[in-house]
């Protein structure tokens, strides 16, 4: 959360002990579009000497789907030696997983300062939309061969 400079836990609420929170104006949960998992518009500056909620509804974030696959095949040798083929995929179907905060894009991060530096009423930062801006999880394949004598 970013706030414009003036605007911190002791000048806000007196004490730097507590977190300043921004208000909810509405369910963030609700009214969401295709791929959206939260609303930034419902998320407003408190009034000063007030704080923001502690307890928000709970809002899930993307899903991960991660598919790891393991082959492997033992040939004996002799008696003693033998050889194994092994093919490892990790996440082999290739699923790309949606992401927030990647390289830290603020896509998750609200922001209720102006270019004046002074206080929005409303979220700022056009990159937080509730949509994650990137999509995370690429297929890996190792190849091993281990011999046991």
């Amino acid at each position: 959360m970013q706030w414009p400079s003036g605007v911190s836990n002791e000048s806000y609420l007196g004490t730097n002990a507590v977190t300043l929170m921004p208000n909810l104006t509405c369910d963030p949960r609700k009214g969401l579009s295709s791929g959206q998992y939260f609303n930034p518009a419902c998320f407003a500056p408190p009034a000063p000497g007030a704080n923001g909620a502690e307890m928000w509804p709970f809002i899930h974030g993307p899903t991960v789907i991660n598919s790891d696959m393991s082959l492997f095949k033992t040939f004996q040798l002799s008696e003693s030696k033998k050889i194994q083929f092994r093919l490892q995929a990790y996440n082999f179907l290739n699923h790309p997983n949606g992401a927030f905060t990647v390289a830290n894009n603020g896509d998750l991060q609200l922001n209720f300062g102006t270019t004046a530096g002074t206080l929005s009423p409303t979220n700022t930062n056009t990159q937080t939309t509730g949509t994650p801006a990137h999509t995370v999880g690429n297929r890996l394949i190792e190849l091993a061969i281990k011999f046991y004598f």
